[in-house]
């Protein structure tokens, strides 16, 4: 995980990561880079400042973290369980590409889901309902906009879409 948020906060300070005119200081990257892996969902900056390559990189750090906490965690089950039960479990690297597998196929189903929801063109549709189903699905927390979901507050396909990715992301 450390060093997944140093190389998370070397990449948000990099000047591009955030809209024109703006900066980042090392602390307001590493607290985010912190937040992202560990899916905390905090900023110190309204996330609207960042640009689409620093979402991105917040996005990839939410992703990389939920995978590590599911990967470590499901190991450490089956080491618990063999231990208990005397006997070896299953295949850490078929869990390994199980668990990926899943995390792929859901978020693909979320974002298919969520395309045709969004306004503009297909590549900021695909953009726009990639970032909230990773997100929802790793309870990241993050926002694209600064105002949340708060517009779409009466849809109630987004709220079924991404509450059903919180919630099998947080099984």
């Amino acid at each position: 995980w450390l060093g997944l948020i140093a190389a998370g906060a070397a990449t948000l300070k990099l000047p591009m990561m955030v809209a024109p005119g703006r900066s980042l200081s090392w602390f307001e990257a590493l607290f985010t880079s912190v937040s992202a892996v560990c899916m905390v969902g905090l900023t110190l900056r309204d996330p609207a400042g960042f640009s689409v390559p620093g979402h991105t990189v917040i996005t990839g750090l939410v992703q990389a973290g939920a995978i590590l906490t599911m990967v470590i965690g499901s190991l450490l089950v089956l080491r618990i369980l063999a231990w208990f039960y005397g006997r070896r479990g299953p295949d850490p690297a078929r869990l390994v590409g199980f668990l990926l597998l899943l995390t792929v196929v859901v978020e693909a189903a979320g974002t298919l889901f969520l395309l045709p929801l969004w306004d503009g063109d297909m590549g900021r549709r695909i953009g726009r309902s990639l970032y909230y189903c990773i997100h929802a699905f790793c309870q990241g927390g993050f926002d694209l906009t600064g105002q949340d979901l708060v517009g779409l507050r009466y849809h109630v396909a987004v709220h079924g879409v991404i509450g059903s990715l919180a919630v099998l992301g947080g099984l």
